[in-house]
């Protein structure tokens, strides 16, 4: 009796150990896409997921039976701003970095309403460029005022592009490209025409 309750205590232990040294992590899923609005939060898997957000980790990559993805394995790096919480939410906190990368998805034809968030980076005169099926949708984008130096640490500023796009029989091909400073993508929405557009905000 004894060395049975020795047993059932060892286990019990063994368990409670393994539940408090795994980490929830919320990895991307095979999506079949219909006409209604897709949030991206883009990031590891280990990061807290923003409410109603698919995940989308820099290792998923594109494939018809994924449905969406990058098209280039491992695309990108992960970055989390700590001690930022105050003034960013689990959607904006963290993202992916590296000089291009390129998404697809394969959602139905039609007009959509494309909205990307990223970081300002070092860049007071931005020169990132978001392309969607090949054509430029970045817009003249706000120009900061410069220091004295050269920047050295990121800024706590990101930025926002909305666009309308047209989608024809191949999907969508996001190609997130930065240029002269890195690409920090923090997250990006998808969401038919149909759809009020504001609600691409409302992550």
């Amino acid at each position: 009796m004894y060395k049975s309750y020795q047993g059932n205590f060892g286990f019990l232990v063994c368990i409670l150990f393994l539940l408090t040294s795994c980490q929830i992590t919320n990895q991307p899923e095979p999506i079949s896409f219909e006409s209604e609005p897709y949030f991206f939060d883009v990031g590891a898997a280990e990061a807290e997921l923003s409410d109603d957000a698919i995940p989308l980790t820099p290792s998923w990559t594109y494939s018809e039976e994924n449905g969406y993805g990058w098209l280039s394995q491992n695309s990108g790096e992960s970055f989390f701003h700590e001690g930022w919480e105050p003034s960013r939410d689990a959607f904006l906190i963290d993202g992916i970095s590296g000089t291009e990368l390129k998404f697809k998805a394969d959602i139905p034809k039609g007009e959509w309403w494309v909205t990307v968030w990223f970081e300002a980076g070092l860049e007071d005169s931005s020169t990132a460029v978001v392309m969607a099926n090949g054509e430029n949708i970045t817009p003249e984008l706000q120009t900061f005022t410069p220091n004295s130096e050269e920047r050295e640490s990121i800024q706590k500023i990101y930025r926002v592009i909305q666009r309308k796009v047209v989608i024809e029989d191949d999907g969508l091909q996001l190609d997130f490209i930065g240029n002269e400073d890195a690409f920090r993508l923090l997250g990006f929405s998808m969401i038919p025409s149909s759809e009020p557009k504001g609600a691409a905000a409302e992550v």
